[in-house]
């Protein structure tokens, strides 16, 4: 059962981890409202819960991953707040590393950036992740400017925005190994691709290729010329797009690669 520690909420990047490492698992640790200076590291299964995004930011300081997911089983939630300010190579926002699986619920990621790496909001190459009711803007990487998904690695986005990210390739996702990515009733907008995909870009290898689907997803305007989803020539991924929009046109479900 979980233990709602109630009675003081952890208002220092001090106070968080402190309470992170007495936590038990399954404990839910609160954030006070405010801007939270440091970065996180959470190692066993709990949930991190601000106030909201508007009243809980934690930031950074482009110091690292501003919080880093290390647990290696069970359940993680991140829930109610802003992630901002993270520089790492791999998840400038959040990284996971540890094949645990991590849902990220109600959550503001922006001005994040793995500007030489993978990931500017998000990073995964193990476990799972669950992105729900988030909005995911103003991030930057090399690879994925919002999310990078790699490895072996289950995705699902829903209710979500991810708008006005940039990357060399993949403004919004980048996707590759045998990743799957699943994306439901979501909206791109204004994500920006140096090389290919705008909003999507996948990619695979001789051994292994990624899954995407995009189902009620509305991919909008890019913030330049160029294809909004790119499919590796060679190494394609298998891609169903269904009942979504591709810019101006509707699609029903297809497979690309």
């Amino acid at each position: 059962m979980a233990i709602e520690q109630t009675e003081k909420k952890a208002r220092t990047a001090l106070d968080i981890q402190a309470a992170i490492f007495a936590a038990k698992d399954g404990d839910i640790i609160h954030v006070a409202p405010g801007r939270i200076q440091g970065r996180i590291v959470i190692d066993r299964p709990i949930t991190l819960r601000g106030s909201g995004p508007d009243s809980t930011v934690i930031d950074g300081r482009g110091r690292g991953a501003t919080i880093s997911v290390e647990a290696f089983n069970g359940q993680v939630r991140i829930e109610e707040m802003s992630i901002v300010g993270g520089k790492s190579q791999s998840g400038g926002g959040v990284s996971i590393d540890n094949g645990c699986e991590v849902h990220v619920v109600g959550c503001l990621i922006e001005k994040n950036a793995a500007k030489s790496g993978r990931g500017g909001a998000i990073a995964i190459d193990r476990g799972s992740l669950f992105v729900t009711e988030c909005t995911i803007v103003d991030n930057r990487a090399f690879a994925g400017g919002a999310i990078y998904a790699g490895g072996d690695a289950k995705v699902e986005i829903a209710a979500t925005i991810i708008a006005d990210n940039f990357a060399i390739r993949g403004g919004a996702l980048a996707i590759n190994g045998g990743a799957e990515v699943d994306v439901y009733t979501s909206r791109f907008d204004g994500n920006q691709a140096e090389i290919e995909g705008h909003h999507v870009y996948a990619y695979g290898s001789h051994r292994s290729r990624p899954h995407v689907l995009l189902s009620n997803a509305l991919l909008g305007a890019t913030s330049g010329m160029g294809m909004a989803i790119s499919n590796h020539a060679r190494f394609s991924a298998a891609i169903a797009i269904d009942n979504s929009a591709v810019g101006r046109e509707v699609m029903q479900t297809r497979v690309v690669g």
